[in-house]
């Protein structure tokens, strides 16, 4: 059976990226530094779990967050507002 790897996430933040891929079924996390190493050579995830798993924490603080049913509701009044306002401004 031949191997397959999949890019699962790409995430961001300040100076470093985090990458999860997945490799049959192991995940694997991938840290870089991209001020240090712009060319992304070198994972620094061993060295640095700390910075890692605050990244990952975060990552899914904001999907928690994202998916919550605690999103505001809009009044039928404030939505026909916008749909106005973007039909003038030519979205709509």
């Amino acid at each position: 059976m031949k191997d397959c790897t999949r890019l699962l996430e790409d995430v961001l933040i300040g100076r470093n990226e985090l990458i999860f891929l997945k490799k049959d079924s192991k995940l694997t996390r991938i840290l870089y530094d991209l001020k240090k190493d712009p060319y992304e050579l070198t994972n620094i995830v061993e060295a640095n779990p700390k910075i890692a798993t605050e990244m990952e924490n975060f990552v899914e603080k904001i999907k928690k967050e994202a998916h919550s049913d605690n999103s505001e509701q809009i009044s039928k009044e404030e939505e026909e507002k916008i749909t106005e306002e973007l039909k003038k401004l030519g979205y709509i």
